[in-house]
């Protein structure tokens, strides 16, 4: 059984549930599983960087696409100039109208808020966790690299429709694992390198 294309995984999820009448069944078991990935997971291969101008005035800019968390914000300033998260309510409270040169930034519904608002142009550089992009329309990282957890994902799913409760059991003592090892793998990446030294003062 070879697992490359989404129309292979409908196949596998078929096959596997020995079920021949369940294909469009199965296209749900793999958006549902797609979902619970993009709730869980923060990987580096989910993160993505764009630029964009930030005109004086402008207090809010657009969330991107498919926007699931930040993980940087900054300005492209000499040096840089790095946004710190606050919340919307004290943002308001203590920079309400105020111009200058911004500081801080919330995440408001499908926009981002910049406090103070910007008196003058910049570049705005935003590195944040993307979703994965469906199977169903392109394939991506996470089919490619670990097809293991596309199957099993949608197999947990399809228990609750085939009314088989044991099964999310059974299926999520496969699922699990690989969830942990994906999240330990990515630690291992990101903070791989020379050995943690203690420094005198």
């Amino acid at each position: 059984m070879s697992l490359t294309t989404y129309s292979e995984l409908v196949t596998a999820v078929q096959t596997w549930l020995h079920r021949s009448d369940v294909a469009g069944a199965a296209a749900d078991f793999i958006t549902l599983a797609e979902a619970k990935f993009n709730r869980k997971l923060r990987l580096s291969a989910m993160e993505t960087r764009a630029t964009s101008d930030l005109l004086a005035g402008e207090e809010y800019i657009a969330i991107p696409d498919r926007f699931l968390e930040m993980r940087n914000l900054q300005l492209d300033t000499t040096p840089i100039t790095s946004l710190e998260y606050m919340t919307p309510e004290i943002m308001d409270k203590r920079y309400g109208g105020v111009q200058g040169k911004p500081l801080f930034y919330a995440v408001i519904a499908d926009q981002i808020q910049i406090a103070p608002v910007p008196a003058s142009d910049y570049v705005i550089e935003m590195v944040y966790y993307r979703a994965f992009d469906p199977l169903s329309t392109v394939t991506n990282w996470l089919f490619d690299n670990h097809p293991d957890a596309y199957l099993y994902g949608a197999m947990m799913e399809a228990a609750p429709y085939m009314k088989d409760d044991k099964a999310i059991a059974r299926w999520a003592a496969f699922y699990n694992p690989i969830m942990d090892d994906l999240m330990k793998e990515n630690d291992r990446l990101r903070w791989s390198g020379s050995a943690m030294a203690m420094r005198a003062f």
